[in-house]
């Protein structure tokens, strides 16, 4: 099958859109669910690793398409694979705990932030995260007792 220039430009334009789409998603995930201590370090890390891929596509196109008559579709195919990756990835990422809190659903952001704090195996990790001062019901507030406000914000 023989796509025309116009057929190339419409899924270039469908791949960019999913792309940008991805990239607004993930940049506020990272900042949703990081403590306000190191929201910065992990997001530059996060649009670090998303210039370096930019800066590199563009090596990797030049090499494929003047070797190959197909590369075009490899580089498609590429960002296809990525893409069915991060739909199966996604199943297993938890929703944003401060989100939940917004919505009102305070025992599923318990359940969450409990989850996380029972993966931290790095001792002193986060050091005002203790699991004695989760509350059993209503308000998550005193989670992290007075710490919590700014830990979150």
């Amino acid at each position: 099958m023989i796509l025309g220039d116009s057929q190339i430009f419409l899924w270039r334009f469908i791949s960019g859109m999913g792309i940008g789409a991805e990239i607004a998603q993930v940049t506020t995930y990272i900042t949703e669910i990081s403590p306000k201590k190191l929201r910065c370090r992990f997001l530059c890390i996060v649009v670090g690793i998303g210039w370096v891929g930019v800066a590199i596509v563009p090596f990797l196109a030049g090499l494929f398409i003047t070797k190959f008559y197909w590369g075009w579709r490899l580089l498609f195919l590429i960002g296809g694979i990525g893409g069915v990756v991060i739909t199966f990835t996604r199943r297993n990422i938890p929703d944003s705990p401060r989100w939940l809190l917004s919505k009102g659903k305070y025992n599923y952001a318990k359940k969450i932030i409990e989850e996380a704090i029972s993966r931290i195996k790095t001792p002193g990790c986060f050091e005002y995260i203790n699991k004695k001062n989760i509350p059993s019901k209503r308000n998550l507030l005193p989670i992290y007792g007075s710490d919590m406000k700014s830990f979150l914000y």
